[in-house]
């Protein structure tokens, strides 16, 4: 039963014994108005039969004067005779009419009446003036009728005394019987109220006590107790928290062997600098066993970066760094550590990558490097300079036309190399963050005419000219840096871009960027060449599907350059109408 249901029975059964407990009050309050009304009825009943004797006194007053005297008295004896004589029919006719029980007073009521007869007969009677109609008979008679009346009356009223002392009991037997179901109705809706808010709290009580030891239970890594049956919530909730129980269960494991076996070296190290937690990864990389890990003080392996793994609790920061320690050889061993601080667990947790072979590629990225620059770099420019004196010394002989052209295109090979060489350098100092610049106010066309100098001859071999606006604005960058970037961009415009089609070069600034726009008419670029336009050795397709002459390496300097000055480049391109680069930087 769910607990919605449980309510609603709460609810429900002690409102359905109230709702009968109240018919059965108004069924015995009716029983006792009814017993009331009765009563009234029968006391009214009494109170007339009372009033009609006394209005019967008068006339036989009267009779008994008229004996006594043998006279018929004044007009006003007659007179008040006469009237109660008539009350005395309508109070006979209104106890006939009463809803009492007719057997209770019907007695008196055939006497009543007999004696209104002879009432009237005597006292409306004219010959009652007469004295032969004054026989002893009739007084005798009439005497009788009203002693008969004054007993009856007696003994009728005994009876209505004694029948109303019963209805007085039966009555108090009524009220107290209806006094006493609504007590019983009272006390056993409430208590079977009470009894219902029992047996669902202490049902729930029971649940909650289940809830609450399992959740003890989980926190400290126990076995949880058997699910609770039934499909209230509680229940359903019990379910779902096995279930998460198993969940977490089966994360924690998967945690457990992703960090025994991972390859990464994992350790925690709590407040006094101990460590509490390393993985099986020690082993491998610094020779450890785990047991010789835990509860050592950090001083004693850690002890070139204590400092920097504290700086995460002082700073409230993680600290990534590197570090060199000491295999369990003696061996050097390079390790990048990152080190993150828990104020809930009041401990330092840090992962320790092993860079040794990165920085030996480093190294050797850094050796051939050298190599380039001195070993390759070196001979180039001593053939290009043979060959500039091939070319140009009288004294060495004269070459023929097809001798000179072959050296024509043996310089300009050994240029190309130069260049490569020098861009592959130029690359290496800005991924070792070896670059450093120094942002001054430059006029936007001081920038422009120095680039324009350095592709005037390329772009007068394809008839191309550069138009650009003119303006004195200044830009807060770094003038040479700035330059080449310029350079770049106009070079491959100018090798995009078809015969005798113009490019230009625009200005535009807001309130906080300054931008520098390189346009031209050339074929345009696809979306596929605009996703990795600026990677490295990535070559733009001409509309042939040919890349053009270069090494892919251009835009990618350009790129760098721009975001050394805290700026951002941006590309756009329409098949067939030409590409725009914008080169946005900050005013400050």
């Amino acid at each position: 039963m769910k607990l919605w249901q449980k309510m609603a029975l709460l609810m429900i059964v002690p409102l359905l014994l109230e709702v009968g407990f109240i018919i059965a009050v108004m069924k015995g309050q009716n029983e006792l108005n009814l017993a009331y009304a009765a009563e009234r009825k029968s006391q009214d009943t009494i109170i007339l039969i009372h009033r009609a004797l006394k209005c019967s006194l008068d006339p036989l007053t009267y009779l008994m004067n008229y004996k006594n005297t043998g006279s018929s008295g004044s007009d006003l004896e007659r007179q008040r005779a006469s009237e109660s004589l008539d009350e005395l029919r309508r109070l006979s006719k209104r106890i006939k009419t009463s809803e009492t029980t007719p057997n209770q007073f019907a007695g008196i009521l055939q006497t009543m009446h007999t004696l209104e007869e002879c009432l009237d007969e005597a006292v409306n009677s004219k010959g009652l003036h007469e004295p032969h109609m004054t026989s002893p008979m009739d007084f005798m008679r009439i005497t009788k009728l009203g002693r008969d009346i004054i007993s009856l009356t007696k003994r009728d009223m005994d009876a209505a005394d004694v029948a109303h002392e019963l209805k007085i009991r039966e009555v108090t037997e009524k009220q107290a019987k209806f006094d006493a179901l609504l007590m019983t109705a009272v006390l056993v809706s409430g208590t079977f109220a009470l009894a219902l808010v029992f047996v669902f709290a202490a049902s729930i009580r029971k649940q909650l006590n289940v809830l609450m030891m399992n959740s003890e239970n989980l926190a400290l890594g126990k076995a949880l107790m058997t699910p609770m049956r039934g499909t209230d919530e509680l229940s359903m909730l019990d379910r779902r928290f096995h279930h998460m129980a198993k969940s977490m269960s089966e994360l924690t494991e998967r945690e457990r062997a992703t960090l025994k076996n991972s390859g990464e070296l994992i350790f925690a190290i709590d407040s006094k600098l101990r460590f509490s937690f390393v993985n099986d990864a020690v082993t491998k990389i610094l020779g450890f066993s785990t047991d010789e890990f835990l509860g050592q003080h950090a001083a004693n392996i850690l002890s070139p970066c204590i400092d920097k793994i504290e700086m995460a609790r002082n700073l409230g920061e993680d600290q990534t760094f590197e570090a060199e320690l000491r295999h369990k050889s003696g061996d050097p061993v390079e390790l990048q550590i990152s080190a993150a601080w828990s104020a809930v667990e009041q401990s330092y947790f840090c992962v320790a990558h092993d860079i040794g072979a990165r920085k030996e590629v480093e190294r050797l990225k850094q050796s051939f490097m050298q190599m380039v620059s001195h070993d390759l770099r070196t001979p180039i420019s001593a053939n290009l300079m043979t060959l500039e004196l091939l070319k140009s010394d009288p004294s060495i002989g004269t070459l023929s036309e097809r001798g000179i052209s072959l050296i024509d295109r043996t310089i300009g090979s050994n240029s190309r190399l130069i260049a490569m060489v020098n861009d592959l350098l130029e690359i290496e100092r800005l991924d070792a963050g070896k670059v450093e610049i120094e942002k001054e106010l430059v006029s936007f066309n001081d920038l422009v005419e120095e680039a324009l100098r350095s592709v005037e001859m390329l772009a007068k071999t394809k008839g191309i000219q550069i138009r650009h606006q003119d303006s004195d604005r200044l830009i807060y960058c770094n003038n040479d840096r700035m330059v080449q970037v310029l350079v770049n961009l106009l070079g491959n415009a100018i090798k995009f871009s078809p015969v005798n089609v113009p490019i230009e070069i625009d200005y535009a600034e807001s309130e906080r960027a300054t931008s520098i726009f390189v346009k031209d008419n050339g074929p345009g670029i696809t979306e596929e060449d605009l996703k990795r336009l600026f990677e490295r050795f990535q070559q733009v397709r001409d509309t042939n599907g040919v890349h053009k002459q270069g090494f892919g390496l251009g835009l990618e300097i350009c790129k760098k350059l721009v975001e050394l000055h805290d700026g951002n480049i941006v590309v756009t391109s329409e098949l067939g109408k030409g590409t725009c680069f914008e080169v946005k930087l900050p005013k400050e």
